[in-house]
């Protein structure tokens, strides 16, 4: 890759850590930007608690029995001889980058390596860290197959990406009920039934893959024959509307390629709430304790323009006027928050609207925000 690929690369990946997404919802571009500083490595991100325990994981390349070996026998990959997740986030004093980068030998004898690394075809693996604000916070890796092993430059690589994965932790937000509507679109939706108890006993082969696409693990979600954590915490909300006055039967969670929302409603005579007895259900038949939920995927605004405009030939700079002049729809708040004098503006615009077509501000905003400026 050339040195101008690379730099069009590192503005991509500061505009989508900047976006305000959750960095759950963009693992899946950011992943992809690493393959591109150092080929032939896949991504994997985990989120965890301050002692290395995972609550949310994302690898883009690891067959789903392995996943979920990883999800249901935690205690596996947990020892003195298992450099993980668990180790190389919770183990104080432990180094921030590149404890994997010459592993010592019992690493390749352990249940991490043969089920985990192996298991997914890898070989050479390499980590970072991530401490927001001091915090923290999870693991980045990247792995290879047998062969090409990992070197210093990609080391300073991943620790720059990582930088960029910490910004986006500690910016990323979750959309609340009103602005989901305005500036999420919708990709997927679908519907499941589950008994007021909360364990599903109806999803459609959409809904089934809606619910698939979570990343949760671990405490948040432990059964996955029920709903995870914050979908229990839906289903209380509903049956006891009068606890929860200022609280909405509505949830929501990130995952690869955007939001996952749900909106829960019981399903019987003019939609009232069971009696307690009803929590009790086994099979979850009867009609008044059943509950239906709307699982809709969301693409957020900001990751939409974003995709756009990788599809695009624009220098970097024009490319990163281009996505706020999307998003803030005003030169002047462009220029301010980019610090360009007036003839870089306009050699910005030049080179936007020509790739465009369009001769306004308003014009880009429309191409770039309209759900088939993805499919361009």
């Amino acid at each position: 890759m050339t040195a101008r690929k690379h730099v069009r690369a590192w503005a991509q990946l500061r505009l989508l850590c900047c976006s305000g997404v959750p960095v759950m919802s963009v693992v899946p571009e950011v992943c992809a930007i690493a393959r591109e500083l150092m080929p032939e490595s896949v991504g994997a991100l985990f989120l965890t608690d301050g002692q290395g325990v995972p609550h949310a994981f994302f690898h883009e390349d690891s067959p789903p029995s392995v996943q979920a070996l990883f999800r249901s026998e935690p205690q596996l990959f947990q020892g003195d001889g298992e450099y993980n997740v668990f180790r190389l986030v919770g183990d104080v004093g432990a180094p921030k980058l590149g404890q994997l980068l010459a592993p010592p030998p019992e690493y390749f004898a352990s249940n991490t390596y043969q089920l985990l690394v192996r298991g997914s075809g890898h070989h050479h693996a390499l980590d970072a860290r991530l401490e927001p604000d001091g915090q923290r916070s999870g693991l980045l890796s990247v792995f290879r197959p047998p062969g090409r092993g990992f070197d210093r430059q990609d080391l300073s690589h991943l620790q720059r990406i990582a930088l960029h994965v910490e910004h986006a932790l500690r910016v990323g937000v979750m959309p609340d009920e009103a602005s989901s509507a305005a500036h999420w679109t919708c990709e997927a939706e679908a519907m499941l039934v589950a008994n007021a108890a909360g364990r599903v006993v109806f999803a459609s082969s959409e809904a089934q893959a809606l619910l698939e696409s979570l990343p949760l693990c671990g405490a948040v979600w432990p059964d996955r024959r029920r709903m995870p954590a914050l979908g229990s915490a839906l289903l209380e909300r509903l049956h006891d509307a009068e606890q929860h006055p200022g609280s909405l039967p509505y949830a929501r969670w990130p995952v690869p390629g955007g939001v996952l929302v749900a909106h829960a409603q019981w399903l019987g005579l003019q939609g009232q709430a069971p009696s307690p007895a009803c929590l009790d259900v086994g099979d979850g038949r009867a009609a008044d304790g059943l509950v239906g939920i709307v699982l809709k995927r969301l693409v957020p605004d900001p990751l939409r323009v974003w995709r756009a405009l990788t599809a695009t030939k624009l220098p970097p700079q024009a490319l990163e006027a281009a996505y706020w002049l999307a998003l803030l729809g005003q030169r002047d708040k462009v220029r301010e928050r980019m610090a360009l004098s007036e003839s870089m503006m306009k050699d910005c615009l030049k080179a936007v609207y020509a790739e465009f077509g369009v001769s306004s501000v308003a014009e880009v905003a429309q191409v770039l925000r309209t759900p088939r400026a993805l499919a361009a």
